[in-house]
């Protein structure tokens, strides 16, 4: 997707999964772990960088 294309960049909300209060709070989780996945590797590369 276009999102993909932009390292650190996640959206969430409504809009994307289903109106509900449920889906939203999923929405946002997911994004948050796609977020710390990122930069959890981030981290990685600069600790194994010389």
């Amino acid at each position: 997707s276009a999102i993909a294309a932009h390292s650190g960049l996640a959206l969430a909300g409504n809009a994307y999964h289903g109106v509900g209060v449920p889906q939203c709070i999923q929405s946002g989780e997911q994004a948050a772990e796609r977020i710390a996945r990122e930069l959890g590797a981030r981290i990685a590369e600069r600790r194994c960088a010389p």
